[in-house]
């Protein structure tokens, strides 16, 4: 299991921030908390992988992250269903590692 650091870099941090129109710093401890949190999560669902590597991982790390900040996490899996299929069979097509 990849450590928190590794998985929210600085980079992470701010391309979360970017693309959710955070421009402030106050809340960067509890964004890196809930983007490695969805990290778990997801690897639970489909597997290990590297989320700077595999940019679909990544994708669902950010969008599970914006449900968890909007108070919408029950409807996360549902929405996203069809994509944690396919990646879930990538993850484990490519090999027993992960991605």
């Amino acid at each position: 299991m990849l450590s928190k650091d590794r998985v929210v870099t600085t980079e992470v941090l701010l391309s979360f921030k970017e693309r959710n129109r955070i421009s402030h710093n106050s809340e960067d401890s509890a964004i890196r908390d809930q983007l490695y949190l969805s990290y778990l999560a997801i690897v639970d669902r489909i597997g290990e992988f590297d989320p700077l590597k595999y940019g679909r991982g990544l994708e669902l790390v950010f969008e599970r992250t914006r449900y968890v900040r909007n108070d919408a996490l029950e409807y996360f899996n549902s929405n996203f269903q069809n994509l944690l299929l396919e990646v879930s069979l990538e993850t484990y097509k490519s090999d027993e590692g992960g991605v």
